[in-house]
């Protein structure tokens, strides 16, 4: 930053001049410079950055420090937005990022919560969710670790809101297991397939009766649930083959009917990203259908994708 050291000392004791107690603005006696009087004051200085508490915003260049509220933030980008309020490191809403707001004589910094500014929930606040396939994940990101599905509809507590990198907003659960998509979750449900696919948890296994099978390396539990009356189900280990298309591999368990309300546990293991497994069956319509199970290499989710020819 190119200053003079008079005009520096100056605009110092203007700005001590205007600056109060607790503060976090202060006013400038000309037009063309606005001050702004964070924090408390800094006093320290590092080598080829200055450290400064008095900031001229018509000076302030990228890889500067300033203390706002008596946090050092050091300036990567620097926007102006439609209103004319100045954005350090994209504004309030990203990580590391601040607003300047001004008017005709004073600057003020503001930093706000995701959920101030998008939303203007306050928490904790509950979301109803009907749909039955809404999976948690243990950080506010596609990108984190899968940890359980919701499957049936209930009512849940958000204690806290966070945007990913995507623009998505999270929503972080009260009992502590994880973080769900807030837009996928208040959405009506999507999933019309007729049976879904979860992680099996324990409490599926120690509280529902089921049909079971257990291969002998078993490592991972689904369940699978149907949504209406299926017939002829088999369940099969798959491929791909040579054409990028899964065929069966081998079937390890039939079951004659499975009627809404049943429940399939299938103990498997999944060999890597690419190892499938397959439940096919006659709809209530008397259509075949047939789905792969495999998970996702991107956050170890699970996922139901339907294959054949009429796909």
């Amino acid at each position: 930053m190119k200053k003079k050291w008079k005009i520096f000392m100056c605009a110092l004791m203007i700005a001590s001049y205007f600056c109060a107690g607790e503060t976090a603005y202060a006013e400038t006696n000309t037009a063309e410079t606005t001050v702004i009087c964070p924090l408390p004051a800094a006093t320290d200085s590092e080598e080829e950055t200055e450290l400064f508490d008095l900031v001229d915003v018509n000076l302030m260049e990228e890889g500067d420090i300033i203390v706002l509220q008596g946090e050092e933030v050091t300036v990567e980008t620097i926007e102006w937005d439609e209103n004319g309020s100045i954005l350090i490191n994209g504004g309030y809403g990203e990580e590391n990022g601040h607003t300047l707001v001004t008017d005709e004589d004073t600057v003020y910094y503001e930093k706000k919560t995701v959920s101030d500014a998008e939303t203007g929930n306050e928490f904790p606040y509950t979301v109803r969710i009907t749909r039955n396939d809404l999976p948690v994940f243990d950080g506010p990101g596609y990108d984190y670790s899968y940890v359980w599905t919701i499957y049936s509809a209930g009512t849940f507590t958000i204690v806290e809101e966070a945007k990913d990198s995507e623009g998505v907003l999270w929503g972080s659960l009260k009992s502590g297991i994880g973080w769900i998509d807030l837009s996928e979750a208040l959405s009506e449900e999507t999933n019309e397939q007729p049976v879904t696919a979860v992680f099996a948890s324990d409490q599926i296994v120690i509280e529902e009766d089921y049909l079971e099978y257990v291969s002998d390396d078993s490592e991972t539990t689904l369940a699978f649930r149907p949504k209406e009356e299926l017939k002829d189900v088999t369940f099969s280990l798959l491929e791909y083959d040579e054409e990028g298309e899964w065929k069966t591999v081998e079937e390890r368990y039939t079951i004659p009917e499975l009627s809404e309300g049943d429940v399939f546990v299938a103990g498997i293991s999944f060999y890597g990203d690419m190892t499938a497994y397959g439940i096919s069956f006659t709809d209530e319509a008397g259509e075949e259908r047939c789905f792969a199970v495999h998970i996702s290499g991107r956050n170890g989710s699970l996922i139901l994708d339907e294959y054949g020819a009429d796909v």
